[in-house]
C-alpha cells in the first residue's frame, strides 16, 4: 500500500516537472484534478480491501487458535449464517477504517504535494467520470 502511494507521488511530480506542464499552469491545475480525482475513488478500494484482508486473517487464526469453529458449528445455526456473520464482523470495520485512512491519505496527498505546484486546495469531483 504505502508502495503504491509512493508510486502516485513520483508519477504526479514527475509529470508536473516535464517540459510542456513546467510553463503552463492550466496543464497542471487539469492533470492535478485528474490525479486527485483518481486517488479520491481508488484509495478507499486499496484500503478498504488491505484492511478486511487483515481482519479476516486474524478472525480464523484466532477461532483456529482457541478452537472457537468447533462450538459454532455444533449449534443449530448454519454454516451460511455462521459465514455471513464473520463476513459482516470483518467487512463493516474494514470499509470504516479504510474509508478513513483514505480521507486522511488524500489530505496529506493534496496539501503537501498537489498545493505546491497548483497553490490551491483541489477536491475531487462528485462523480468519478466528470472532469472537474
Amino acid at each position: 500500500m504505502f508502495v503504491l502511494t509512493f508510486i502516485y507521488i513520483s508519477i504526479y511530480t514527475g509529470t508536473v516537472n516535464s517540459e510542456p506542464y513546467k510553463s503552463n499552469p492550466s496543464l497542471i491545475a487539469d492533470y492535478s484534478h485528474k490525479y486527485i480525482n483518481t486517488l479520491a475513488y481508488l484509495f478507499p478500494l486499496m484500503f478498504s480491501n488491505f484492511i478486511c484482508s487483515i481482519f479476516a486473517n486474524y478472525a480464523v487464526i484466532v477461532d483456529k487458535a482457541k478452537r472457537n469453529i468447533e462450538s459454532l458449528m455444533a449449534t443449530p445455526v448454519s454454516i451460511k449464517q455462521i459465514w455471513m456473520g464473520k463476513s459482516l464482523a470483518v467487512t463493516l470495520p474494514s470499509v470504516g477504517i479504510g474509508i478513513g485512512i483514505s480521507i486522511l491519505a488524500y489530505l496529506v496527498l493534496d496539501i503537501g504535494f498537489v498545493m505546491h505546484y497548483t497553490h490551491s486546495f483541489i477536491s475531487p469531483a462528485s462523480s468519478p467520470l466528470s472532469p472537474h
